[in-house]
């Protein structure tokens, strides 16, 4: 039996991890508010989701800007 050894992923230097990343933070978001608007969240609940979910995109923005793809 062969065993394969897959590389060690970093993901803060894996662009795709990190693109894969900031569209989930994206469409959590998207969910967010239109949970929001139909009344399924309160508006405290609303802005404490949102301050934290705008933060976790800000980071992954910020690792992508560090790591080019170059």
């Amino acid at each position: 039996m062969r065993f394969f050894h897959l590389p060690e992923i970093n993901p803060e230097n894996d662009q795709e991890y990190l693109f894969d990343e900031q569209e989930s933070l994206l469409t959590a978001l998207s969910e967010l508010e239109d949970e929001y608007l139909l009344g399924k969240v309160s508006k405290e609940d609303y802005k404490q989701q949102k301050l934290l979910l705008n933060r976790k995109y800000l980071q992954q923005k910020t690792l992508a800007a560090k790591n080019p793809l170059d």
